[in-house]
């Protein structure tokens, strides 16, 4: 009898809030993707791009390129490449959801494939943590969220391993439209705690990684946590950005 008036409940909330396409805004149904079935199909093809440095799908890989390795960072396991081409726009949706409303099916959307990606990428996370990559202030004052902290605690879970939220956003400017040399001075994180993470392996996790610079200058700072610390970079996207040499695609 609960269960029957737990139904009735589930469907009288989706009935009054139907949720839509993160994409197309079309209606959805009770399936929990944040996604229609011909834009997840449009997504799907999307993760069929595949790493000009080793060949395999991107979420199959964990290449990083030059700039990130050079900060101390082991690897970069993503899903799909950003970029504004049409045929992307289903992937790049998920993106912007996550930023401007972090529906909570589309976290758990999200963090479901990026799991799916590190246990592929890593075959022992048993000695692992997560953190993430902080919102700048303003951007939370904005919006009322850090979008990447609920990403990462919901891969934390995904995953069964410990989620510690090391860092504080110290950045004043939105960084959209600088240089990397520019956003390098404006990624400027605080540590929030600092816990042994000695021989640990730390997954750092953003929403976009675009030249590298917040994940190079928060690998710093977790760096000086312990020893034989190993960093991987953990984002749902890769943006395809020319000017910026460490991309690879």
């Amino acid at each position: 009898m609960k269960d029957f008036f737990k139904r009735i409940a589930s469907d009288i909330k989706y009935y009054f809030s139907v949720p839509k396409c993160t994409s197309c805004r079309e209606p959805l149904d009770k399936g929990g993707l944040p996604l229609c079935r011909e834009c997840h199909k449009a997504y799907a093809r999307t993760l069929d791009r595949q790493c000009s440095l080793c060949g395999r799908r991107l979420s199959l890989c964990s290449c990083a390129g030059e700039f990130l390795k050079s900060h101390g960072i082991s690897g970069h396991i993503k899903l799909f490449r950003y970029d504004n081409r049409e045929e992307n726009r289903a992937a790049n949706s998920l993106i912007y959801s996550a930023k401007s409303s972090a529906r909570k099916d589309n976290i758990d959307f999200l963090a479901g494939e990026l799991a799916l990606a590190v246990k592929f990428n890593l075959q022992k996370i048993e000695n692992a943590v997560i953190t993430n990559i902080p919102r700048r202030p303003g951007a939370i004052r904005k919006y009322g969220f850090d979008h990447a902290q609920r990403l990462a605690r919901a891969l934390a879970v995904e995953l069964g391993i410990e989620y510690i939220p090391l860092l504080n956003s110290a950045a004043k400017r939105q960084q959209k439209k600088m240089s990397r040399e520019k956003r390098i001075e404006n990624a400027s994180f605080t540590l929030t705690d600092s816990p042994d993470l000695t021989g640990k392996v730390v997954l750092i996790v953003d929403d976009v990684v675009t030249s590298g610079a917040s994940m190079s200058v928060a690998a710093g700072k977790i760096k000086t946590l312990g020893k034989r610390i190993k960093i991987y970079a953990v984002s749902v996207a890769l943006a395809y950005r020319d000017e910026f040499d460490y991309v690879y695609f």
